[in-house]
């Protein structure tokens, strides 16, 4: 058996059923973008098979499994446990599997919240977790459009979508997330300004 299908195996006997498709989901979108933008492909397909591999609804479970392995939590953490499972899972990649590559492992780390700064796998990780088939989200197919076309744009109209979600929703919103869209806003703008320079 090869190593990708143990890899497969091992994180599915660990994963909820709806959370399994999700995955796979991701998988198959991050592999086809990798594929359009020239990425790494097996990067692509690692990064989403672990990104959800720490993600529990049970949020004493995730904070237990955090300080288990040695994770300091911050503040963003502690108010909004659900953004613990993607560096949480960069861990478990690291530790538990032997994943070392650093894009790898960024891009499992920041799929929930962005960051500033994200290389080309840390933007197909998180549009594909998104956009991925299953999920039947208002206007879904606007950004699915995007991202096979601009993945950079795509990223920013996501943040833009989840940031109005979250304010609608009175949710907590982590400081990344807000740091990442006005990143992504200028880097957008500043290509579509020198488009029309053109």
């Amino acid at each position: 058996m090869n190593k990708r299908q143990n890899l497969l195996d091992e994180i599915k006997k660990n994963m909820p059923g709806r959370r399994w498709n999700h995955t796979i989901g991701v998988m198959h979108v991050a592999e086809e973008l990798a594929d359009i933008y020239g990425a790494d492909k097996e990067a692509a397909f690692i990064a989403a098979l672990f990104h959800d591999c720490a993600k529990h609804q049970n949020h004493d479970k995730l904070i237990n499994e955090a300080i288990r392995y040695g994770m300091k939590l911050n503040d963003d953490m502690i108010h909004c446990p659900d953004l613990i499972h993607g560096p949480l899972g960069a861990i478990i990649a690291n530790v538990d599997y032997g994943i070392n590559d650093k894009e790898i492992l960024s891009a499992i780390k920041n799929h929930t919240t962005g960051k500033v700064g994200m290389n080309l796998l840390d933007q197909i990780i998180f549009v594909a977790d998104f956009i991925e088939p299953g999920r039947e989200l208002f206007n879904i197919e606007y950004y699915r459009k995007l991202a096979y076309s601009n993945i950079s744009m795509a990223v920013l109209e996501i943040l833009n979508n989840t940031i109005k979600y979250l304010i609608d929703s009175k949710k907590y919103i982590g400081s990344d997330t807000l740091l990442c869209r006005n990143y992504f806003l200028l880097i957008c703008c500043d290509k579509m300004a020198r488009g029309a320079d053109k």
